[in-house]
């Protein structure tokens, strides 16, 4: 389902920059299209600098926001992780 979403969205994207850059109206085109891209720029920054500063992962990062809502820490990982 995730794929289908990010499939959408390039989709949605390509057309969108398409459509905006053939429009009359540039000066829009250009503020909807660096709107767009904002979200996915500040994901990736945030992640390189939460990798740089604090040595923490994309998993390392689920895992925090997983213990905050989970009863026991062993919740966030996959059944048998802790196993000997």
């Amino acid at each position: 389902m995730v794929i289908m979403f990010q499939l959408f969205w390039i989709a949605v994207l390509t057309y969108g920059s398409a459509l905006l850059c053939a429009s009359v109206k540039t000066k829009i085109g250009k503020t909807l299209i660096i709107l767009l891209f904002f979200p996915v720029i500040l994901y990736l920054i945030l992640t390189v600098i939460f990798q740089i500063y604090f040595d923490l992962s994309i998993t390392d990062l689920y895992r925090i926001g997983c213990g905050m809502d989970a009863e026991h820490y062993s919740d966030c990982y996959p059944d048998g992780y802790f196993q000997n």
